[in-house]
């Protein structure tokens, strides 16, 4: 009676592992991209949310204005063109938003807070030059989202109607 020998060779089993290295690293690779993919989508939501409350904010401080007294300029040489823009509302409070490097700043009667870090890039014009009532507002903003890899952007336009002369 002769026994049976059972077991796996030598080839078995390199061609076993080989081919469960190349399956590790499929996985691997899925859930990095994976993994980058959830990271880009939080940080587009969160920068689209921080810009939406800024917007809000700065609309409606643009919109109780009173026309005549909105002056767009740049808060410094070193800051772009129109990045600033100063007005008086209908209860005579003094209001200026302004950026200074990444930050965007709201100084009301004087007091000056910081509103929002890692603006880009802030732009108040007049689109139609005819028209002193209206406002648009470019807004740019980026977060990073992973160590050394991309970063989202949001640029944001809006246009405000003044509605006190």
């Amino acid at each position: 009676m002769k026994l049976k020998e059972k077991g796996f060779t030598l080839t078995e089993l390199l061609i076993g592992t080989a081919i469960l290295g190349v399956i590790a690293c499929v996985c691997a690779t899925i859930y990095i991209q994976g993994f980058r993919s959830w990271r880009q989508s939080s940080a587009q939501i969160e920068v689209q949310g921080q810009a939406r409350i800024i917007l809000d904010m700065i609309e409606k401080d643009i919109r109780q204005a009173k026309a005549s007294t909105i002056t767009i300029s740049q808060y410094n040489t070193t800051q772009p063109k129109y990045s600033k823009i100063s007005m008086t509302n209908v209860r005579n409070s003094s209001i200026a938003y302004y950026q200074q490097g990444p930050d965007l700043h709201r100084t009301v009667d004087g007091k000056d807070a910081l509103v929002f870090h890692n603006i880009q890039n802030i732009l108040f014009i007049y689109p139609d030059t005819s028209d002193g009532r209206i406002i648009s507002i470019s807004l740019t903003m980026e977060k990073a989202t992973y160590e050394g890899g991309a970063k989202t952007i949001m640029l944001s336009v809006d246009k405000v109607r003044v509605r006190n002369p």
